[in-house]
């Protein structure tokens, strides 16, 4: 079916002032939503990820350079070290330094709240009111808990911009002149998050479909003109600090085998666990049956290739909840006239959207109004809770505290989840999250000590390391382990961390 003979939005009556009201209340009410189900130490900054980020950004603002090789962990200094994300953390420790943690937590919530509302604007071309706001609801509900103050939330917000110019694009038979558009957004993508591999990837579905079909109709002058775009696009995602190598890490980590199935984001969805990640996908695909809704071309190819990658990953299954929407609104308006967007066609006849016709009826500017006053408002009544910092399970706190008290030194063996927050607090780690500089060979080992596969290995990789001292989970293997060894006594503990020294010093 050709889409771009169909369902074109009006310029009229995209331009009416309730719809403009509707984006500002939306953006403010997803902005409010995010902020008040906060609990303190949760949920945006409750990953340990966020902690070497900022560190991060505060050692490039010290040094005005981007990290070339390691400093942050002893046993990786002076390995080369690719900071894909480098822009993305100078934003969020910009944040930091004027607000503190609320800052930070202010700045994740006003980029998922964004995504959010373009989201829901796109599909409301498509879509009747109800529709599109309630698809965009499920959508914001399904991605959550990956709304998390780490780079990737401003990928989200790239990645519908980055689709929906390629769809009205190739649609209109224009795909040639998006890299005027593409480009800039490519060379930001780049240099805040390294999804941008994926946008490379999406951009190569569209232009293998809109070459085909300017080759099967001879159009000889428009595959030059597609080559050449191509060429620009695919140019702009090596303008960064480190060239190529952008591009290169991300494939090297796509080969770290024990890396993607043991870092819980990378590994497969457990829908015994993601119940409701399951009930979307089957309502989904079941909708889309029952209803006959044709798809074709670089849909159907980026329907099932975002599909394949989210059943293997679950960090995948969040891009293809995030993208569906935007995929499926179009073929599910064309063969569904009921819910075509009656905003967009017919606005004002009396069988338009009931929802939309209400809003219309009410001085709608009043609640806008009223919402932006009181969130706010209840934003900075809340401000000490937002300024809490992460919880003790990704920021043993006390733990570190003590461990400064005391004047604890020398090499540390220390769980995964706590790197973050050893490097923030000035600590060389021996493992954190960040791939490379870490091997996945050596990933693989610090694994096996942690939950002593093989306990001689596991006491081998700590003397190789000189390890003088410990900070784990108290649940975890090694934990349980070291209180039973004669070499080794614990200096303290808590529920979320536990500090072993050892009782002689190494030779």
């Amino acid at each position: 079916m050709d889409y771009s003979t169909v369902l074109q939005p009006s310029r009229a009556t995209t331009r009416r002032p309730s719809l403009h009201a509707f984006g500002l209340f939306l953006l403010v009410l997803v902005f409010w939503f995010t902020i008040i189900i906060q609990r303190p130490g949760a949920y945006f900054i409750g990953d340990g990820d966020t902690l070497w980020h900022l560190k991060a950004g505060q050692w490039m603002y010290r040094h005005l350079a981007v990290p070339r090789v390691d400093t942050l962990a002893y046993t990786a200094t002076g390995l080369a070290w690719i900071d894909q994300e480098w822009l993305s953390e100078l934003i969020f420790t910009a944040a930091y330094q004027l607000a503190h943690w609320a800052g930070v937590l202010l700045l994740t919530a006003a980029a998922c709240a964004l995504s959010i509302t373009l989201l829901t604007f796109q599909l409301l071309r498509h879509l009747r009111f109800s529709a599109a706001v309630a698809w965009a609801a499920v959508t914001e509900v399904a991605i959550s808990p990956h709304f998390l103050a780490r780079p990737h939330v401003f990928s989200f917000l790239i990645i519908v911009c980055w689709l929906v110019i390629l769809l009205d694009s190739y649609d209109s038979r224009k795909l040639e002149l998006s890299s005027v558009l593409l480009a800039p957004l490519m060379i930001l993508w780049a240099n805040l998050h390294g999804s941008f591999v994926y946008g490379l990837g999406v951009y190569g579905v569209f232009f293998v479909f809109a070459f085909g079909e300017a080759a099967t109709r001879h159009e000889y002058v428009r595959c030059r003109r597609l080559i050449l775009a191509c060429v620009i696009v695919s140019a702009s995602a090596i303008i960064t600090p480190y060239g190529i190598n952008s591009v290169l890490v991300v494939l090297e980590i796509s080969q770290f085998r024990f890396v993607l199935s043991h870092v819980s984001e990378w590994r497969s969805p457990d829908f015994q666990n993601y119940w409701l990640y399951s009930l979307y996908l089957v309502g989904l695909f079941t909708a889309a049956l029952f209803f006959g809704v044709r798809v074709r071309g670089p849909r159907l190819a980026l329907l099932g290739l975002n599909l394949l990658f989210g059943l293997a990953h679950l960090r995948g299954l969040v891009l293809f909840f995030l993208t569906a929407p935007i995929l499926l609104a179009k073929p599910f308006a064309l063969e569904c006239s009921w819910l075509r967007a009656n905003l967009l066609v017919n606005a004002d006849e009396r069988d338009g959207d009931p929802v939309l016709r209400t809003i219309r009826q009410t001085p709608f500017y009043i609640p806008v109004l009223f919402a932006s006053i009181i969130i706010p408002a209840t934003a900075w009544l809340r401000w000490d809770q937002l300024n809490t910092g992460p919880s003790q399970a990704v920021a043993p706190r006390m733990a570190v505290d003590f461990i400064e008290k005391t004047g604890l030194k020398g090499n540390v063996f220390n769980t995964y989840n706590f790197g973050g927050y050893l490097i923030f607090r000035g600590i060389p780690v021996f493992i954190d999250s960040r791939q490379p500089p870490y091997s996945d060979e050596f990933v693989h080992k610090a694994f096996d000590a942690i939950y002593v596969t093989d306990i001689a290995a596991g006491y081998g990789l700590l003397d190789h390391y000189r390890v003088s001292w410990a900070i784990l989970v108290p649940k975890e293997p090694l934990a349980k382990v070291l209180r039973n060894n004669a070499d080794w006594r614990e200096l303290y503990s808590d529920k979320d961390a536990i500090v072993f020294t050892r009782n002689r010093p190494l030779n």
